[in-house]
Order: C-alpha cells, then structure tokens, then sequence
C-alpha cells in the first residue's frame, strides 16, 4: 500500500533526515567532479529541512549548532574547486535563504556567533563568475538586514589592544570592495548594505567606519562621483560632435549613477550619526563639489575654461569638468539633496553670501568646507579666493556677457542655458532656508512678503504691538512703493542681491538660439522674482525702467528674427508651429519640471551647436549657389530649423510678456482658430494625377518645356494654385485653407481647359531665379511640402521626451520627408520667363504680407499694433546679384 503524502512529509522534515544529510556531507571530504552534484543537492535540502524546522521544530537548530553544520559549509566552500560555479552559488543562497527566513533571534544570535560566518565572507571567490557574485551579495545584504545593536558585535573582531576601536569589520571591508563595480544592481547593493551599518546607533561600529583606512570610502566615494562627472562631460562633448548618430544610452546610464551617488550622499548625511554626516559632507565638498562644481568656475568663463578645463585651479584642487557641467552637476545637487546644512552652505559659497552671516546650525563649518573655496590662493591667479567670483561667473552666465558667433559662442549659450537651471533648481530647493534664499537672492517675492508680514505680526519688527490700523497704514505704504511714477519704479522694492538676478535674467532673453526650456525657466524665475502689484482680482508684475527696455528689445530681435522667416521658405509654417509650441510653453513657464534623461539634457545642451550648422548659410546668395546640404541637412530642413527655433523664441518672449503683465497667460494664442490647424486638418493640397480647371487659374498659365529625366522633355503649362481670390486680392483665409503651390500640367485629353497635374512646389519656397546664361531658362526650388514637415516633427516627437517643437535633429530632418528639389523650366522666350518669375514673387508677396497682418498681435505690443507701416516683409531673397 503507498504510503500518505503526509507521512512522506513527516519523513521528510525530521531530524533524521537532517541526521542523514549531515553525514552525507561529512562523508564528501574533497570536491570533484564527481560528488558536485551531490553536495549542491545536499546543501538544497539541508537549507529547506532549517527553514522548515524554524517554524515547526526547534531541535532542528540545535542539531545544526550541535553537529557544526555551519563549520561543514565553510569547509566545502574554503576549497579551491567551490570558488566557482554551481557549488560556490549553492551554499550561498542556502546560508542567504536560511538567514532571511529564521524568525527567531535567538536563532539568528546563534548563527552569527561561532565568526564562521566572518571566514565566509572574507573567502576569496570568484567574482568573474556573475552568478556567484550575484549569491554574494545577497548574502552581504541577507547579513545586513539582520543587524542590530547586538547582533553587529558578532561581526566585529577585536584584538584587545584598544576596546574602542575593532581590529576588522569583514562584512563591511569586503562589500566597501566592490563600491565601482561595473554591474550596476552590485553597486546598488553595496550602497544599500553601507546604510543599514551606518543607521546603527552603536559607538564601535561608527569607531571602525570613521578610523583609516575603512574611513578612506567617503573620501574615495566622492572621487568617484567626480569621474563619473568627468565621464558624463566627455560624454555630452561627444554627442554634440556627432550628435546624428549618438546613442543616449551610455548618456542615460551615466546620468543615472550620477544622480544614484548624488541620492546615496544624501541618505548618508541622514542617517542620523553626526560624526559620519560630518565625514561624508567634507569628502563630498573638498573631494566632489570642489573639482566638479567651484574649480570649473574659479577662471570665470575665459575661453581656457571651455577648451581647457583643466587648467582651472583652486589650491591643490583641479578642474574636472567645463563650466557647463559644473552648473548641471550643481543643479543635481540642489534638486535632489536634503541635506539643509550642505545645500545651505553650497548655496551661500557658490552664490557670494559669507556662510557667518547666516544661522550657524544652518550651515556646515567653514574652516571645514569652505576654506578649499574662498580662503586658498588659486593656482590660476589667485582667483579662487574671491568669495564673490562663483556669483560673478554665473550672472555673467545669465546674461550671456560677451557672446559671439564662434564655438565659444555656443558654449556660452549652453553655460547661460546651465544657469538658468541652476537658479530654478536653487529657487525650487525645499532644503534651503529662507534666510539663506534671502540673502543670496533667490527668495520668490511672495515668500519674502509673507515672512516679513509674518515678523511683523509676531514682533519681530517694530510693528510689534502696533493697531491695526497702524499695520494696515505700513501695508498700504509698502504697497505704494510698488507703483511705477513717470516710468520709473522704485529700485528699493527689490533686494538689491535679488535684482542682480532679475536683470541679469531679462538681459539673456535678448540671447539667439537659448533652447526654449531656457527661456522657459527663465519665465518663470522672473514670475517669482518679480514683485507683484496687486489690483482688485488682477495683478501685474513692478518692473524697473531698464527692465522694461530689456524685456522690449528682446521682442524688437525675436520680431526680428520672425519677420526674417516671414520672409523665409517656411513662412506658411509659422502659424502651425506656433499653436502647436504655444500649450507647451504655457506649460513649461507656468509648471516647468527639470527632466534629465538622456534626450532632455541633449535637448538644451546641443541645441546651440545644432543651430550654429543651420546658420552657416549665406542668406544673401541664391539657394542655387549655396550648398544643398550643411551638417547633414538639405536647404529646407535647415530653414525649417531656423523657423522653428524663432517660432520658439517668439511665442515663449510674447507668454513671458504677459505673465509679467498680467499675471497669466491664455490658453491658447492670438490667432484665428483655422491658422493653426494641422496639416491633415486642411483642404488637401493639389498632388500628382488631380485633373485642374486651367481656365480658371490667374494668372493665366504659361507654356514651357520641362525634362523630369534626361532626355525627356515634355510640354507642360507653368501655373499658380491655391488661395483664395476676389477681384484680384488674396483673402485671409485662403492662406492656411488652400496651400499655394506652383504646378506643371499636362492638357486634358478629355476636357478643354484642363490639366493633369505632373509635379508641384509650394510656391512660399520656390524662390526663382532666370538662369545667367539661358535668360529663357527659369530655376525653382522645390520645398518639401507642409505634410512633409508635419510628418518630420511627429518623427522628431518620437524620442522620449522631446516635448517641442524644435526641428534640430539632424537625423529627422535628413530623412525623406524634407528632400528638396529643383526645377529647370525652358519657357519661350526671355520676357516669359521673367513674366513668370514676377507671377511667382507677386503672389508670394501677398501671401507673405496677409501672414505678416495674421501674427501682428504676436509680434508687436498693444500700443503698436495694427500699425501696417512696419509689417510689409522683407523679398525672400535678393534676386538681381543672381
């Protein structure tokens, strides 16, 4: 008769069992190949019988001490042939299995006892071996998990000589081995492994991890963060060197281990021991913030402090990055530390407030973390030990002091773009303290209102005890101050510290090719740096005189750079990109967020490099005799690209202008509903095959000859489509409802009239030109079409997180989508030719000037607008030097 499954069980799980088991492995004194097996098998079983009799059966534990089971592990794993593979795993996960399942502390007490467990740790196995590595360190952190005040005594060897300090701390010194692994989940481990011994409130342990050489981490932790900064600038200077066919996935993994160390630091700092905070937060600051964030800006933004980095020096400490990477790696730190002691001491070093000026409990000790910073000579100069200098470098930064069109050009704009994060991260900091945010400039004026109301009313200031009338007479003078007389308004409402920073800001709106999440920032910065004035339900921003100058001449350069692109290949573009921007800026200045993967970070910080290609053209030659492609892109998709990014620059400066002076920013732009429709939502543009009403197309089409390949020439009719005509004038409407195109058609064979249309060009893009040497001969250029361009930005959308409309990836642009093309038109003689040139240069230029009334709101001010004598746009391009 079989027997029960229940009675196999309790066959099973019994101690006789476990009885056999532990002689099957006393019995297996060498490991070879031929009893691997046997003993993986065997330490399976014996790890299930312990876990079972945990719960079930305490005379299993007892045997297990009594019979040294332990010892027997130690045995099997110390020899040469367990180091690896199969075995080596086995007693890993069985000792790592029994540990995290054993309830009983009692048990655990015992386990941890006999140092059997310390000479397993410190066995040298062999880590080549993934798996075994992976075992390992689930063991350390199954060991970890367990400790507490007792149990860590277990792990602590003394060797009498001095009862404060242990001699070794093996489960701590081997995982402290492994802090660079290159596997990322090993390095994870080992942090999460160092925290659970620092949050242990015992004096040896805190001795150990605080005396050499176990004390050298913290120093070599934050080396470590530098080179991974030192990588990540390499990194970025490679992606804006080839930034077509970069791959973010190494920019993804370092920005991750970055912000992991950055995280790290952070829980280190808190984990409530005083003395290890103190050791992290000065090996963090002389050791990372130094080299990585201060040196990077000690030469201030000289053009050695972009090729040369290097060259930078503070004391003994050297640059490690540019000063771009230095103010990302500073605005990581602010965004995602919690430290208020370090973000407060960073904050008033690298901002130019003396640390003694503020609440010494807020800050860390000078002599400790500041004198590498403002109290040594720098190499370079002396400069680094100017406490004001780093403030300097970045409001210089900010107001983009000294940029031209040059690759350090570029780099500034990039540094500007850095800046303006910084500040953001800084303001949006909730580990600073107010004083700290007061005194270096950064504290939102709302904030700064409600303290001081605050201090009044709790008698901190000499309202204290005062009538409610007296504080509502101090509100209402307060408030007067506020008001603009004559166009001035009074300097005093500001901090004077503060007011560094709203000019300097309202100065880089006037900066070309910042990326749009720069000006994004930057509006929203301003939005809370600014005073506001209240008004009933309403309130505006207070500017100063020069504020407002600055705030209007960077609208005249954007109205500017717009007009130039009315003027453009993409002009019946703008009215899309323009709605299609407009939620996302409202968005970005209203609620703007940090991101900081990989293709977010590329996003502003090539942005620059990307729009210095698509500027090298000569806009005062033809598109004949220019190169048809620059940086990988054709003529068109490097209009497209300055197109988009004075879209960008024009709708963030106008939602900028309202928030300061109204308080909001609508929904939606000022344009009729109909012009910012997607493409797909317009009457279809003529294409290849349409059978067209030739008669009625004005002016009325002209023959000529036309070759689509050679040897093929074929009769054609040159004509104008699109538009919408009464009594000889183009409506507005017509402009975005019927896409104007220059085709060539066939004659119908089956309709008077009529004509098969062979190929068509949007007619804003043609810019034609009679040839210099056939002056019968009529050159075209074929632009992509609207569609064209819809489809390349849903491409370009497509990486994570792109959320723009910007078109300066050089890989969409190239693709198939933006081809241009070029017509050769014979027409019959030279008065033809120029007749059809005129035709197409006249109805572009009602085109051009119906879009130039249709975004008047956008491009001028109120007092300003409706004024027709300044719209007329400029001719496309000057045709007679051709």
């Amino acid at each position: 008769m079989p027997r029960s499954n229940s009675k196999m069980q309790r066959e099973r799980f019994s101690l006789e069992e476990l009885a056999r088991l532990h002689a099957v492995l006393e019995s297996q004194k060498e490991l070879h190949e031929g009893n691997r097996e046997l003993i993986v098998e065997t330490l399976r079983s014996i790890a299930e019988l312990m876990i079972w009799g945990d719960q079930h059966e305490p005379r299993f534990f007892e045997f297990f001490l009594e019979k040294h089971l332990l010892k027997q592990f130690r045995r099997i794993l110390s020899q040469p042939g367990a180091r690896t593979g199969n075995v080596a795993q086995q007693v890993l996960q069985t000792l790592s299995i029994m540990i995290q399942n054993i309830r009983n502390e009692t048990s655990i007490y015992f386990l941890f006892s006999n140092n059997q467990i310390n000479e397993m740790i410190s066995i040298k196995l062999d880590f080549e071996d993934e798996e075994v590595l992976g075992y390992y360190i689930s063991f350390l952190k199954a060991i970890a998990l367990k400790f507490n005040e007792q149990t860590v005594q277990l792990f602590l060897i003394m060797d009498g000589t001095d009862d404060k300090l242990p001699t070794s701390f093996p489960l701590y010194t081997e995982a402290l081995k492994l802090f660079r692994h290159k596997e990322s989940m090993v390095r994870a481990a080992v942090r999460t492994l160092t925290l659970s011994v620092y949050s242990i409130r015992d004096e040896l342990v805190r001795n150990f991890v605080l005396s050499p050489p176990a004390s050298n981490y913290f120093r070599h932790l934050a080396m470590y963060l530098t080179e991974q900064c030192q990588l990540l600038d390499g990194t970025l200077m490679s992606a804006e060197a080839s930034s077509a066919s970069f791959s973010t996935d190494a920019l993804d993994n370092i920005l991750a281990e970055v912000e992991d160390v950055l995280v790290y630091t952070n829980d280190v700092l808190a984990t409530g021991c005083q003395r290890v905070s103190a050791m992290m937060a000065v090996n963090f600051w002389q050791h990372f913030l130094v080299p990585c964030c201060f040196a990077p800006l000690a030469r201030g933004l000289d053009s050695s402090s972009y090729s040369d980095p290097a060259s930078a020096w503070i004391g003994e400490y050297q640059a490690a990055t540019r000063p771009v990477c230095a103010l990302y790696v500073a605005e990581r730190v602010f965004a995602l530390m919690g430290c208020g002691r370090l973000v407060n001491s960073l904050a008033c070093a690298l901002l130019g407030v003396d640390p003694r000026e503020c609440d010494p409990a807020g800050v860390w000790s000078t002599r400790d973390l500041m004198a590498p910073v403002v109290g040594r000579a720098g190499k370079a100069g002396g400069k680094g030990s100017n406490p004001l200098l780093y403030r300097q470098t970045i409001l210089k930064a900010l107001s983009g002091t000294g940029c031209q069109h040059n690759r350090m050009w570029c780099e500034q704009v990039q540094v500007a773009a850095a800046a303006v994060r910084l500040v953001f991260a800084v303001i949006q900091s909730g580990s600073l303290s107010i004083d700290v945010m007061d005194a270096v400039g950064l504290l939102p004026y709302r904030k700064r209102k409600r303290r001081d109301l605050f201090n009044s009313l709790t008698g901190e200031r000499k309202t204290l005890g005062a009538e409610p009338d007296e504080l509502q007479e101090e509100e209402t003078h307060i408030t007067s101050t506020m008001i603009p007389r004559n166009g001035q308004t009074e300097d005093k409402i500001h901090s004077a510290v503060s007011l560094e920073f709203i000019d300097a800001l309202f100065q880089l709106l006037q900066m070309r090719a910042l990326p749009a999440s720069a000006l994004w920032y930057s509006g929203w910065v301003l939005g809370q740096l600014v005073p506001v004035l209240q008004r009933g339900l309403h309130h505006s921003r207070v500017m100063t005189q020069r504020q407002h100058d600055l705030l209007n001449e960077a609208r005249s350069l954007v109205r500017e750079e717009t007009m130039d692109e009315v003027a453009g290949l993409w002009c019946d573009a703008l009215p899309v990109i323009i709605s299609h921007e407009w939620p996302l800026a409202r968005k970005g200045i209203t609620t703007p967020t940090l991101k900081t993967h990989g293709e977010a970070v590329l996003a502003w910080m090539t942005a620059t490099t990307a729009q210095a290609q698509v500027s090298d053209g000569d806009s005062s030659k033809s598109m004949y005799t220019q190169p048809q492609t620059r940086g990988n892109l054709s003529l068109s998709a490097r209009a497209a690209s300055h197109m988009a990014v004075a879209a960008q620059r024009l709708v963030a400066l106008v939602q900028i202008q309202m928030l300061l002076s109204t308080g909001e920013i609508p929904p939606a732009p000022p344009l009729p509903d109909e012009a910012g429709v997607s493409n797909s939502a317009r009457r279809p543009e003529v294409k290849e095959g349409d059978q067209v009403d030739l008669a009625g197309i004005h002016p009325k089409p002209m023959p000529c000859r036309v070759a689509f390949s050679r040897g093929a020439e074929r009769s054609v009719y040159f004509a104008l489509h699109g538009g919408v005509m009464q009594e000889g004038q183009l409506q507005e409407a017509g402009c975005w409802k019927s896409p104007p195109v220059v085709l060539l058609a066939d004659p119908a064979s089956t309709r008077i009239n009529a004509g098969i249309v062979l190929s068509t060009a949007p007619l804003l893009g043609a810019d034609p030109a009679v040839d210099g040497s056939h002056p019968h001969w009529l050159h075209l250029h074929v632009r992509p079409s609207m569609r064209g361009l819809t489809k390349a930005m849903q491409l370009n959308h497509a990486g994570p997180g792109s959320g723009s409309s910007s078109l300066l990836a050089g890989t969409t642009l190239s693709g198939k989508h933006l081809q241009d093309g070029h017509w050769v038109l014979a027409f019959p003689d030279a008065d033809a030719a120029a007749s059809a040139k005129a035709a197409v240069e006249e109805r572009a230029a009602q085109f051009r000037a119906v879009y130039c009334q249709l975004l008047a709101p956008l491009l001028w001010n109120a007092e300003y607008e409706g004024n027709a004598a300044d719209c007329p746009p400029k001719t496309e391009h000057s045709s007679e030097d051709r």
